[in-house]
C-alpha cells in the first residue's frame, strides 16, 4: 500500500437471502444490513448526498445503532428497526417525511415482493389508507398540530379496524397497512374509513385480496403491493377495491360497488380492474 493512503474498505457483496438465512454475522452483518437498507429502504436517497445526509441527521441511518444488533440478527430485524424508528419520527415530526420525500404507502409496501406465495400461503384481504393533503396540512400548520391530528386519526382507525375483526399491521405517518381475514369485513371497514372525520382532511382507501406470505411482523407478497397501489387511485373520501376483492365479498350488506374501470397501477405490470365501494343509498 502506498504511503499516506488509508485502507480501503473491502467491497461487500451480499444478497437479502444470505442475510435472512443468518449465514452472515458480526461485522459482515452490520455492513450487509447497512447496504441492504440503503438499497431497499433508502435507495432513492443514497444516490442523492443531500437527502442521504438528512437520513443520517434525523437518525434513520445510524452505524452505531446497527452495530448494536445482536450476533445473528436477521435482515428483518434491521428492517423492522428502521421502520419503527421512521414511524416514531413520522408521528412526532411529520414534516420529516416531506423533507425526505418519503411517501408512507411506498415505505409500507416496500419489499413486499421479496417472497412469492407458495403452497403454505394464506388468502387474506389487505387494505391501505392515508390522508389526502396531509403533507400540505403539515407544511401550513406545523409538526405539533399535525402530530395531534395523527394521534386522533390513529385512535379512530384502530377503533374501526378492530371493530371489524381486522388488525393494524403497521403505520408510517398518515399511512396504514391493515389486514382482514374476512373479505366482507374488509370492505365494510374500508367504506367506514373513507367516511372518517379526520379534521380538515379526507381518507383514501384501497384494498385487494389473495395469497400472502406471513412473517412474525409483516405480510408479504404481490397482493400487498397491489393493495397499496389501489389506494393511490382513490381520492379523498373514497374506498377503491379490485374487482377480485369485490367478487369475493359481494354482496356486502349496506354497500354498493360502482361500475369497474381498468387502472394501470404504479410499479405493477398487469392492469387491474378496480371499482369504488360506497354506502348504499337509503331505501
Amino acid at each position: 500500500m502506498a504511503e499516506g493512503k488509508k485502507d480501503e474498505p473491502s467491497e461487500i457483496v451480499v444478497s437479502m437471502a444470505d442475510v435472512r438465512s443468518g449465514k452472515i454475522k458480526g461485522k459482515d452483518l452490520v455492513a450487509g444490513v447497512k447496504e441492504l437498507i440503503s438499497l431497499k429502504l433508502a435507495e432513492k436517497y443514497a444516490e442523492d448526498p443531500k437527502r442521504f445526509s438528512k437520513l443520517v441527521e434525523v437518525g434513520l441511518v445510524d452505524e452505531a445503532t446497527l452495530r448494536r444488533l445482536p450476533d445473528g440478527a436477521s435482515f428483518d430485524d434491521a428492517v423492522n428497526q428502521f421502520r419503527d424508528r421512521l414511524g416514531q419520527l413520522a408521528r412526532e415530526q411529520p414534516s420529516v417525511m416531506e423533507q425526505l420525500e418519503i411517501r408512507p404507502l411506498d415505505v409500507l409496501a416496500e419489499s413486499t415482493d421479496a417472497e412469492e406465495p407458495d403452497d403454505a400461503a394464506t388468502d387474506t384481504t389487505v387494505v391501505f389508507s392515508d390522508l389526502e393533503g396531509f403533507t400540505s396540512f403539515t407544511s401550513h400548520n406545523g409538526d405539533h398540530e399535525a402530530s395531534a391530528l395523527l394521534r386522533d386519526h390513529y385512535d379512530a382507525v384502530d377503533s374501526i379496524v378492530r371493530g371489524r375483526g381486522g388488525a393494524v399491521v403497521k403505520t408510517i405517518g398518515d399511512g396504514h397497512m391493515l389486514n382482514f381475514g374476512e373479505s366482507r369485513a374488509a370492505v365494510l371497514a374500508g367504506v367506514e374509513l373513507a367516511d372518517l372525520d379526520a379534521g380538515p382532511l379526507l381518507v383514501r382507501v384501497g384494498g385487494h385480496a389473495g395469497p400472502v406470505v406471513r412473517t412474525a411482523n409483516d405480510i408479504l407478497g404481490h397482493v400487498v403491493n397491489v393493495a397499496a397501489r389501489v389506494a393511490d387511485t382513490a381520492i379523498g373520501g373514497e374506498s377503491v377495491v379490485t374487482t377480485a376483492l369485490r367478487d369475493i365479498a359481494d354482496p356486502v350488506r349496506g354497500v354498493v360497488f360502482d361500475l369497474p374501470s381498468t387502472a394501470q397501477l404504479k410499479g405493477i405490470d398487469e392492469p387491474f380492474d378496480v371499482c369504488r365501494a360506497r354506502r348504499a343509498p337509503p331505501s
